[in-house]
């Protein structure tokens, strides 16, 4: 999965990276995409490829629609109480 972060400062770069260490969650900076055309290329290949997966699940109705996800977590509220 590829998740793509703006920050509006460097603060906010900082918070999420932070964040994204504590949880030992690999990521990329855009320096590092700027610097390495190979890198850059390599990105926008697989996020196209899952793109192309996620448009080819919900063709195939092959996904969890908000409406399910809503009802699951108000079932589970119920059963909390």
């Amino acid at each position: 999965m590829s998740i793509i972060i703006n920050t509006r400062n460097e603060a906010e770069e900082h918070i999420v990276a932070a964040f994204l260490n504590s949880l030992k969650i690999n990521y990329r900076s855009t320096a590092e995409f700027e610097s390495d055309e190979a890198l850059h290329n390599e990105f926008l290949s697989l996020y196209n490829q899952e793109i192309d997966e996620a448009i080819s699940d919900v063709d195939t109705d092959s996904f969890v629609s908000h409406e399910d996800v809503e009802e699951l977590l108000a079932q589970r509220r119920k059963t909390l109480k």
